[in-house]
């Protein structure tokens, strides 16, 4: 859900942006119509997309003199005003009339606003850059949908108005993440039997390569075989693929009438290895709990990767349907 308000309130003091240049600048050749400049989220937004797995993330502060166009609420009259002091009015007095006619009638006039200026400024972000500077504004900001249909967003188009806090190499760690998340799943599931680990290696799936790591804790009968992955996406506009999430998948079999399978997978852009071993524990004393299967039962295996909550189905042997 987004909330709109005035860039004031989305201010949280720093932005961020995600890049595949490891400086801080404008994209001489974007792959949109907008306004050549350097895009910024609020902090804390949740992004959509694949922005989350470029090379480089920045924080940075807009300095406090830079003039910021604020989007919101701005009457057609006064996008009418700008786009004639811009010089950027359709010559064909016939067509500007008709187009300032149907602005006038829209509710959200900025969206219909940065249409109009699109095809104006078609292939020449620069000049759509330029068009806002002469205006005498730093950057625009955005949360009524005019510049992206699902993100709001800072459009820098003033580079000397940022100031850059931290920039961070956002290489795939998948060894390091999987390493960390196997010793934290080792040492909170050690008191339920013997702990095995295999240490995380790049393996081959489905033609595609990533990194495992394995994680088995045997307590007679039952032995409990954890598999620990990372998943990765191709990076836009690289060869190079980037990580995107960490997955732990269990593969209990006990026989033909006992099989268990449940995973779950915490994408990268919110990552919590609390939550992944949290759920390893529950699911190891689940199988070790004498009450969770009857050895008698029949298995109907499902194989589930969710975010909050994972599931399997289970036919007792009468065939009515219960859930662990």
């Amino acid at each position: 859900m987004q909330i709109r308000a005035d860039f004031s309130s989305w201010n949280k003091g720093t932005w961020t942006h995600y890049s595949n240049f490891d400086a801080l600048k404008i994209n001489a050749k974007p792959f949109h119509q907008d306004p050549a400049g350097i895009y910024f989220f609020p902090k804390g937004f949740d992004t959509i997309g694949s922005w989350h797995t470029y090379k480089y993330k920045f924080i940075a502060k807009l300095k406090p003199e830079a003039k910021v166009l604020d989007f919101e609420g701005k009457s057609a009259a006064f996008w009418i005003d700008l786009i004639e002091r811009g010089g950027a009015k359709s010559e064909n007095a016939d067509r500007w009339k008709s187009f300032c006619d149907e602005l006038a009638e829209e509710t959200e006039a900025g969206r219909q606003a940065m249409s109009f200026l699109r095809s104006h400024f078609i292939r020449n972000n620069a000049a759509f850059n330029a068009f806002f500077r002469k205006l005498g504004y730093d950057a625009l900001f955005d949360d009524t949908k005019a510049i992206h249909s699902a993100e709001v967003q800072l459009v820098v188009l003033n580079p000397r108005m940022i100031e850059v806090v931290e920039r961070v190499d956002r290489n795939d760690n998948s060894f390091k993440l999987l390493e960390s998340l196997l010793r934290a799943c080792s040492a909170a599931v050690s008191h339920l039997g013997d702990v095995k680990v295999t240490e995380p290696r790049m393996v081959s799936s489905w033609g595609e390569k990533g990194m495992q790591a394995r994680l088995n804790v045997d307590k007679k009968p039952h032995s409990v075989s954890w598999s620990l992955n990372s998943s990765t996406i191709p990076v836009p506009g690289s060869k190079q693929r980037a990580l995107d999430g960490i997955s732990v998948y269990l593969n209990y079999s006990s026989g033909p009438q006992r099989n268990y399978s449940i995973a779950l997978t915490e994408p990268l852009r919110n990552y919590s290895e609390k939550k992944l071993v949290d759920f390893v524990v529950k699911e190891t004393e689940k199988v070790f709990a004498a009450e969770v299967v009857s050895f008698t039962a029949r298995v109907k295996r499902r194989y589930v990767v969710a975010s909050e909550q994972a599931y399997v189905e289970i036919l007792d042997a009468k065939g009515q349907e219960g859930a662990l």
